[in-house]
């Protein structure tokens, strides 16, 4: 199953984290989630079949989270120390549930990690800064992490192997005014990203790692977006959704490991920002 969240259309007097779930066929009705509140994207995963959700306060910086055990979601809690100017990123893997995110007044990205009873102090990574939030993946015993630069639209990525991370490397011939999305399944670790604002054009883009090579990046041309897409994967296949780049509508489509499916709109959802995937 996959989950959908966002944060409320400006049109709308609230400012209420959404959410729906994907059971294979249809969208649940879109949710409100009153104890949370954002004036950026959340961020969702599903780690070992509980969704964990974080976010930005809408006034202010702090950090919250919460979680879902499939009935209820939690009472949202604030990570200790954890302030950000923007949207946050999730991810898991067999190693523990990860959160990353640029810092609220500097541009060092930030993470935490959580055994799932405590996180972990916070942590600046020096070598990558960002004018954006990052976006995570992870499996097995690995961790990804991949981000926008502070002063140009060039997209980095790094891993790390639950010891340390390695070197920041620049990836060629992508670039973006937001931040790009991570998912990763068994046909490897999958990138996409809104193209440049100077570039011309609002499509997405995208390109997969095999644990060796990036592939080339592709556009594709029957989606657009003003903010950054989310990803995400489930039962082999790649979900992938985004806001509209004129409008507030969301979409969605899935990737089956050789098409993506036509978008399709999420009936009754609309978001001034992007939505996330978990």
């Amino acid at each position: 199953m996959v989950y959908m969240a966002w944060t409320a259309s400006q049109m709308v007097d609230n400012d209420f984290i959404w959410w729906s779930s994907f059971d294979g066929n249809a969208w649940s009705p879109p949710t409100p989630f009153p104890k949370g509140h954002s004036s950026t994207s959340p961020a969702l995963v599903d780690w070992f079949g509980t969704r964990y959700m974080a976010w930005k306060g809408i006034d202010n910086e702090t950090l919250s989270w919460s979680s879902f055990d499939g009935k209820a979601w939690s009472s949202p809690a604030s990570l200790i120390d954890g302030q950000s100017s923007t949207s946050p990123a999730l991810a898991g893997n067999r190693l523990g549930l990860y959160m990353a995110w640029k810092g609220a007044d500097d541009h060092y990205i930030w993470w935490s990690s959580f055994d799932g009873k405590v996180w972990s102090s916070p942590a600046s990574l020096t070598d990558r800064q960002s004018s954006t939030g990052p976006a995570l993946a992870g499996r097995g015993g690995q961790l990804y992490m991949a981000w926008k630069g502070v002063d140009d639209e060039t997209l980095s990525w790094s891993s790390f192997d639950g010891t340390t991370w390695s070197p920041a490397e620049l990836l060629s011939g992508r670039q973006s005014s937001t931040s790009p999305a991570l998912a990763i399944n068994s046909n490897g670790l999958h990138m996409a990203w809104t193209a440049p604002k100077m570039g011309g054009s609002n499509y997405i883009w995208w390109s997969s790692f095999d644990g060796t090579t990036w592939s080339s990046p592709v556009s594709l041309t029957d989606r657009q977006s003003s903010t950054s897409p989310a990803l995400a994967t489930d039962n082999g296949q790649l979900y992938m959704a985004w806001k509209g780049a004129d409008n507030e509508t969301l979409s969605w489509s899935r990737y089956d490991g050789t098409t993506w499916s036509p978008p399709a709109s999420l009936v009754n959802g609309r978001s001034s920002n992007g939505p996330a995937l978990g």
